[in-house]
């Protein structure tokens, strides 16, 4: 059986070392914007921007009882980083610049630049449908699913089922026991009757951008880890960047009760603690982690539209929603909706593992001005208070 190997975690187990509790599906769930109770809509502050990025992360943690916090300011070609707190609520050792954090559906708009790289390449084209991608299973495919395209995908159009709960529960013990490839899941949930008919509605899908992984996966005989380190880590140096929890003596996750959560997938196996991340095989919807630096890499690329990364018509697909939509092909939000206050132009995306937090918020550059953006991780569930720091330092 093929086993989804991801950097950063333990090695998937054999069959004698398989757990017998029941996985905690809700827990490793992908945030969805829509559904979070604590993403409102944040009025723009009175005050002027700050002079210390560093001082006004150390308040904002203050002002919100948050175990760390982390800001990152791209103006241009600067960067400025800030960070305040401990690596969780029952230690003592302070976070650091270098710290990495789990940027959840963040990851969407990297998967998002890998699919235009590998267009670029002749390897996919936005139209490719996933009969063509896995013609060994087409014929098992629900007919309405059988012309859903990489685009749909992208755009969370394609009527997916929005989660793995909503598959087999075989599958997703399996997914948590990492034991699951992507392209077993594309094939479960391209058999099951689509949610509604595929290019009319938006419905949020994390299996769909795990589907578009699984179809870079059969295009190029790679793994979606080595693909992306390959097309987006390693061009834009970010060291640092890797995939699902960074490690014992990085930020860790926590519950709502504010409980850390340990890192360790063994622990969850062997203790039946709660699992420390989503599994694997949701990698390509979101289970990126990096610090602060390097996540503003990619951002800048984005900012800039750097074509020396992906060429001008690409940077322009990727970041313009078709008609009618605001999310883009690129993993990108645009225009104010009830839960973000944007500035016109503005894109935005936030995620969540439901144990830590991000949001990054862009603007673009214009040809006379560079990009600017602000980026903010937090090692808990906390909306409100990246929202405040991105509206205030892009005032």
């Amino acid at each position: 059986m093929q086993v989804s190997s991801v950097h950063g975690m333990t090695q998937a187990r054999t069959s004698k070392q398989r757990p017998n509790q029941t996985p905690v599906a809700s827990s490793g769930d992908i945030f969805l914007p829509s559904e979070s109770s604590e993403v409102i809509l944040i009025p723009r502050p009175g005050s002027s921007k700050v002079s210390s990025l560093e001082t006004v992360v150390h308040n904002q943690r203050q002002k919100y009882g948050l175990t760390s916090l982390a800001c990152a300011n791209v103006d241009g070609d600067s960067v400025e980083v800030g960070v305040a707190g401990k690596l969780h609520s029952k230690s003592d050792v302070d976070v650091t610049q270098d710290s990495k954090y789990h940027l959840g559906s963040c990851t969407k708009m990297m998967t998002s630049a890998l699919m235009a790289r590998l267009v670029e390449k002749g390897k996919l084209k936005w139209s490719t449908t996933v009969s063509q991608a896995f013609p060994g299973f087409a014929s098992s495919m629900d007919p309405q699913l059988k012309d859903v395209s990489l685009e749909m995908l992208l755009t969370h159009k394609a009527g997916m089922v929005p989660e793995l709960r909503f598959l087999d529960f075989s599958l997703v013990k399996r997914a948590f026991e990492h034991d699951l490839s992507r392209r077993e899941l594309a094939k479960a949930a391209l058999e099951k009757p689509p949610q509604h008919p595929p290019g009319q509605k938006f419905e949020y899908s994390n299996i769909g951008y795990t589907i578009a992984g699984a179809m870079a996966e059969a295009a190029t005989g790679m793994s979606w880890e080595e693909l992306m380190k390959r097309e987006i880590f390693e061009p834009l140096g970010m060291k640092s960047a890797g995939f699902g929890p960074a490690g014992e003596e990085e930020p860790w996750g926590h519950t709502a009760k504010r409980e850390p959560v340990n890192p360790s997938w063994e622990t969850f196996w062997k203790e039946g603690k709660l699992p420390p991340d989503n599994p694997p095989v949701l990698g390509p919807a979101g289970t990126v982690h990096s610090n602060m630096e390097d996540w503003a890499k990619f951002i800048q690329a984005q900012g800039r539209r750097d074509e020396s990364f992906l060429s001008k018509e690409s940077w322009e697909y990727l970041q313009s929603p078709r008609p009618g939509d605001t999310y883009t092909p690129g993993g990108w939000l645009t225009g104010a909706d009830g839960h973000f206050k944007t500035e016109a132009g503005d894109l935005y995306h936030n995620g969540s593992n439901t144990m830590f937090y991000s949001f990054v918020r862009l603007r673009p550059g214009d040809g006379l001005n560079g990009p600017k953006a602000v980026l903010v991780a937090t090692n808990q569930n906390s909306a409100q208070p990246g929202h405040e720091l991105a509206d205030e330092l892009l005032a």
